[in-house]
């Protein structure tokens, strides 16, 4: 089975700046599967087996994350190191969680919760990399 991930495409043109380990990079995020050759990782982004190519890009080792096949509230797919903003019932507030994944139960949650819990009422407000100043709200 093949799971798609997002991984971050460093390019002069690109519409988005993140940061990974201190460093700011430009390009764009990229959708596909993911591939490695030797210390290099790349996102496959579009194949035609019938004519023999495969077109793929190199990215950010870092920013590989898989998608959850979980949309949020608003329809959006759920991809670890999201960051979601969700309201539980014991609080008058909304909270801020980043989505992970959990070797040992294979499976995503954010903060306290199964993310499969509460994807239907929470909502992907940015990522690690891109919002670091969603990152002073995570509880």
């Amino acid at each position: 089975m093949l799971f798609l991930h997002r991984g971050f495409y460093v390019c002069d043109n690109g519409a988005k700046t993140i940061e990974v380990k201190g460093r700011q990079y430009k390009g764009d995020w990229i959708y596909g599967f993911p591939a490695k050759s030797g210390d290099r990782t790349f996102i496959l982004t579009d194949n035609d087996f019938a004519v023999g190519y495969i077109k793929m890009k190199e990215v950010i080792p870092e920013t590989v994350g898989m998608y959850s096949s979980l949309p949020d509230k608003t329809g959006k797919n759920i991809c670890l190191a999201d960051i979601i903003r969700y309201r539980p019932a014991n609080k008058d507030h909304d909270i801020f969680l980043v989505v992970d994944w959990d070797d040992e139960k294979a499976l995503f949650y954010a903060g306290f919760a199964k993310l499969w819990i509460i994807n239907t009422v929470c909502e992907v407000v940015g990522n690690v990399f891109e919002n670091h100043e969603l990152l002073l709200k995570i509880e």
